[in-house]
């Protein structure tokens, strides 16, 4: 059997003590960055989480070809470098406030849009909700004055993916094939979650929706 000094225990207890405490601090840091957003911080090599993921997504969005793990990698940097040098901005391989706005800009020429005619009750909130955008992009794509909505208005909203109801569909199988939820797809169209479908029915799909392979 194995005798420990008192001295050698008191250290080993220490140490353990320690070790869980930096542990407990490391799992509070990961959380922290795990639910930051774009734009809450300037983002380096190295760093990782959904903020990674959201600008991961907007460059792919603007034809570069990465996979979006939510690490901010090397590959993700040099799209980056490319994307600042392109710009006309600082290149400088990070991401922060001057590359966010160059980001904003171009993707707002890029983006697809279609026609939304405004209903009674509407407003640019409530638009910006069901579209998944903001208000502040829907200002900027239609140039809009400092006025209130009028029915029968024609604006432009970003384009979501649109899948038709064929026959045997299910709201599961359809998440499931568009990498998404049922919940999100149901929530989006205003529908029971358990609702039976009706063949021909457009569906609009969550902005981060695409078809799997």
């Amino acid at each position: 059997m194995v005798r420990w000094s008192r001295k050698a225990a008191c250290l080993i207890a220490a140490l353990l003590v320690c070790a869980g405490l930096l542990s407990a601090v490391a799992a509070a840091q990961t959380y922290d960055v795990q639910e930051r957003k774009l734009g809450e911080r300037v983002l380096t090599l190295g760093a990782w989480g959904a903020d990674v993921f959201a600008l991961q997504m907007h460059l792919r969005d603007l034809g570069y070809e990465l996979q979006a793990d939510g690490l901010y990698g090397p590959k993700t940097q040099a799209a980056v470098r490319d994307f600042q040098e392109r710009s006309g901005i600082r290149v400088t391989g990070n991401v922060g406030p001057e590359t966010l706005a160059a980001l904003n800009d171009a993707l707002l020429r890029r983006m697809a849009t279609m026609t939304y005619i405004v209903r009674p009750g509407d407003s640019l909130w409530s638009i910006a909700r069901a579209f998944q955008t903001t208000m502040e992009v829907l200002i900027a794509i239609n140039d809009l004055p400092d006025r209130p909505l009028r029915v029968g208005e024609r604006l432009k909203v970003p384009a979501l993916l649109v899948h038709v109801v064929k026959p045997g569909d299910t709201l599961w199988a359809i998440a499931k094939r568009y990498n998404t939820t049922v919940d999100a797809i149901a929530k989006l169209n205003n529908l029971d979650p358990n609702a039976i479908l009706r063949v021909g029915t457009e569906l609009r799909l969550p902005r981060d929706a695409f078809q799997l392979p």
